[in-house]
């Protein structure tokens, strides 16, 4: 990249108030070019262009490869390059395992999953070519550690990382680094915008009854209130100060962090999920299901003679 230019974002899932409309107005206000992307143009209304950057919003499916390639070729057409892509696109599904909506569930690996590798796919050819980029993958610490009820958004996870771990090296021939960002809880609209609520929430036919309802409604209403999140700006300020270094002087743009980490993890129950993926895989299993509520429902059923 030209040290006098302003370097060049796109971010999907680019929603105000959640983490992607985060990112867009952290990486404007250090002076970026921001590409905040959404399917829907009215999602980014409120996004906040502040410093010495801008915010261009425009509307982009990312399990669309032609909407994809339409976006990028206007974004190359208008600045000449792309330097940084945020992989953020992505929904939540909270139902277990043996019930999932297959097509909500599908939904879900296509936004989360191969929403990402379209977007990469065309961005990073991009980058190629300018032999200079910085992929950031969203992925989440359900990538690492495990909760019951939300196999689809796990498993998504799971396959991201896998994703950025291979393309981080098939990349780095051309000064492309791939970045596994994982947050934990933050603040942000994706449980209100992308669960399914409690209101339509059914139970009512579930192999589990009435006895596991409140356990899949605690793990919906976690996602909602986000009691232990991070604010969102916080940790948005976090993950950009590990790609780019503000310049003291608002006319001249910020410069590279020239060995970006290979991971970012923050957010409310980061430290838990760092410290449970070093414990062997056991301790792990025996960890996730003492805490998730179940231990005492069987206890009961089985005293009533259910199970």
């Amino acid at each position: 990249m030209a040290a006098h230019s302003r370097p060049v974002v796109l971010v999907t899932g680019s929603s105000a108030g959640g983490i992607g409309g985060g990112l867009c107005e952290e990486f404007c206000r250090i002076g970026c070019i921001v590409y905040a992307t959404s399917r829907r143009l009215e999602t980014m209304t409120d996004l906040r262009a502040t410093g010495q950057g801008k915010i261009e919003r425009l509307a982009m499916d990312v399990t669309n490869e032609e909407s994809v390639r339409t976006t990028v070729d206007e974004i190359v057409q208008r600045e000449g390059r792309i330097d940084v892509l945020v992989n953020n696109a992505g929904v939540v599904y909270v139902q277990p395992a043996l019930e999932m909506d297959l097509r909500a569930a599908k939904n879900l690996v296509d936004v989360n999953l191969w929403g990402c590798v379209i977007t990469t796919q065309v961005v990073g050819k991009v980058m190629a070519k300018q032999r200079f980029g910085r992929i950031l993958n969203i992925s989440s610490i359900a990538g690492e550690i495990w909760g019951y009820w939300t196999a689809a958004y796990s498993m998504s996870k799971w396959a991201l990382k896998a994703f950025t771990l291979v393309t981080r090296g098939e990349l780095r021939p051309f000064g492309i680094d791939v970045i596994l960002v994982n947050p934990g809880v933050v603040v942000s609209k994706i449980g209100v915008n992308n669960t399914t609520s409690l209101e339509n929430y059914q139970v009512a036919n579930s192999v589990y009854g009435k006895e596991f309802a409140p356990l899949i409604e605690d793990r919906v209403k976690f996602d909602v209130d986000q009691a232990a999140g991070m604010p969102t700006a916080t940790f948005a300020q976090l993950v950009v100060s590990n790609v780019l270094i503000p310049s003291s002087s608002p006319s001249v743009p910020p410069t590279f962090v020239p060995s970006p980490p290979l991971e970012i993890l923050a957010g409310g129950l980061s430290g838990a999920a760092w410290l449970l993926r070093k414990l062997p895989l056991s301790w792990q299993d025996r960890i996730a299901y003492a805490t998730s509520g179940l231990p005492k429902v069987v206890e009961d059923l089985k005293a009533k003679g259910k199970l």
